[in-house]
């Protein structure tokens, strides 16, 4: 694993607690046959992948 600093830990699991957190809201609205549309489906996923992008520069920094 890469290093990081204490701060950076800690926001490293803020923003994946955060995207797990959207994850399963999507995963359950589609389960529950809520009417999600196409284009807040997409929306949700570019903040998720915007979460992970985030997370994976924290990690790559020195």
């Amino acid at each position: 694993m890469i290093a990081v600093n204490e701060n950076a830990e800690y926001q490293v699991g803020f923003e994946v607690s955060q995207a797990v957190g959207q994850f399963q809201g999507l995963k359950n609205e589609i389960e529950n046959g809520g009417s999600i549309s196409k284009a807040d489906i997409l929306s949700r996923l570019d903040d998720i992948l915007n979460k992970l992008s985030k997370i994976h520069s924290m990690m790559a920094e020195k």
